[in-house]
């Protein structure tokens, strides 16, 4: 699993590589189309692709529709109707599209007051609680003997954001981003010898090198300035896969917790403590959300162990 790019899972050691490209890349939308095909191939099981209601799920259902591979839905549903805001794009497009999807019920505030902390004891280093969340939807899928599929993880474009004096004129101020919690579903399907897609846009290096070599990434990549904004990176990662499938219903970025902020970043103090991360709340844009540490890798050196 995820064999084009390395992993040093360690809070101390935390290292990305990419392998390079075996071949001159396609666009975007036939590289994860490719991957579809090779995922479909490699399996026997049932593919179960877990829908939130974000775009980034719904692009890939989009693709094994498209791509005619069978497949089914899971969608998590809280307690009190507390995510229904969210998955209700998921659910409507499901019905929409005749796909048949499964209901799981999951109890998040049970799991956000004491269900995570199985995690911990496991040394599943992270401080954000939505990947032992994401381990909880892969179990669900290993119960019905299935091969779980996650959106996970688009190449992260940020810009670094130092102070003005420490930039280098000569490097590339683009970064790609990735968390060590980021890192916990891999990790624990690796210790368990489970194979599911956790990040199904890292699948391979070339769907990489098509995404920073999207016109709408390569405007930001050239126009780093654009990228300040502590909020730009997620519109523009929505812009750039609306611009492929231009009929997807436009939405408001969820996350699915945005009824219980307080007892999630309560949840994440107690996991970043425990693994002595970083839980300092002061300095950071959305201080309710405590982001993870991060490695960040300077685009143009991914550009370079890509091969592109």
């Amino acid at each position: 699993m995820y064999k084009h790019f390395g992993i040093n899972y360690n809070p101390t050691t935390f290292k990305i590589w990419y392998s390079p490209c075996t071949r001159i890349p396609l666009s975007w939308t036939e590289e994860i189309k490719i991957a579809a095909r090779t995922i479909a191939e490699s399996t026997n099981r049932d593919i179960w692709i877990c829908m939130s209601g974000g775009i980034d799920s719904e692009v890939v259902a989009r693709i094994f529709k498209n791509s005619n591979i069978p497949f089914k839905v899971l969608i998590a549903k809280f307690p009190n109707e507390l995510n229904a805001h969210d998955i209700s794009y998921a659910i409507n497009w499901c019905n929409n599209n005749k796909i048949d999807y499964k209901i799981f019920d999951f109890d998040m505030i049970s799991f956000l007051h004491k269900g995570y902390k199985q995690y911990l004891n496991d040394n599943l280093v992270s401080n954000n609680v939505f990947r032992y969340y994401t381990i909880e939807l892969l179990k669900q899928i290993e119960n019905m003997n299935g091969y779980g599929i996650l959106g996970g993880k688009s190449a992260g474009l940020e810009l670094q954001q130092k102070p003005l004096a420490e930039i280098d004129p000569n490097n590339d101020p683009v970064c790609d981003t990735y968390d060590i919690g980021s890192l916990a579903p891999v990790e624990w399907c690796r210790k368990n010898n489970l194979d599911h897609s956790v990040f199904f846009y890292q699948t391979t290096s070339e769907i990489h090198s098509a995404y920073l070599k999207d016109p709408i990434n390569q405007l930001l990549i050239n126009n780093p300035y654009i990228l300040k904004s502590g909020s730009t990176g997620i519109p523009a990662k929505t812009m750039m896969m609306r611009s492929h499938f231009p009929d997807a219903i436009p939405r408001i970025k969820y996350h699915g917790f945005e009824k219980f902020m307080d007892l999630r970043s309560t949840t994440q103090i107690d996991m970043a403590n425990y693994f002595g991360l970083d839980s300092n709340l002061s300095n950071k844009r959305f201080k309710s959300i405590l982001t993870n540490n991060q490695i960040t890798i300077p685009v143009n050196e991914v550009i370079k162990q890509l091969g592109v």
